[in-house]
């Protein structure tokens, strides 16, 4: 007999804290004001919102609502922001290094997705990356 890992309150319970945190990101996007579902969360919804955004990479999302900043709700998410900001300013710096020798090489490319659309967001830390992605001429490398 298999038995149920996850209750049907805890399904219940992550759609609304996916919900939420859909809601989070696209109010990060824009005007940076908590939605209203989200002013009154309990320290377990705030917790698994955090667990939540960290599993999709949507962890500095959390930055622009203090709620989720506070000691008493999250004492390392605060570092764990800082680190991806800090991460994202060497991703930068690496990724203009690395065109610029390419070019100076005379490869000729341009950056594709990720490194991309990281100029689209109002913090380039809000587009987290794991990778680097080139479109060029292979013939170039020859």
């Amino acid at each position: 007999m298999l038995r149920n890992v996850v209750s049907e309150k805890e399904i219940n319970s992550m759609k609304k804290e996916a919900k939420i945190l859909i809601e989070l990101v696209k109010h990060g996007l824009t005007d940076k004001i908590l939605p209203e579902d989200a002013e009154n969360l309990t320290t377990e919804e705030i917790t698994n919102i955090t667990k939540y955004a960290g599993e999709q990479g949507l962890l500095p999302f959390l930055q622009f609502y203090p709620v989720f900043l506070k000691k008493e709700n999250n004492s390392k998410l605060f570092q764990k922001i800082l680190s991806l900001i800090y991460i994202d300013q060497l991703q930068m710096a690496e990724m203009k290094e690395l065109l610029s020798t390419f070019e100076r090489e005379g490869i000729y490319c341009i950056s594709l997705k990720g490194s991309k659309t990281k100029s689209l967001y109002p913090s380039s830390e809000l587009r987290t990356m794991g990778d680097l992605d080139l479109l060029y001429k292979p013939e170039q490398t020859k």
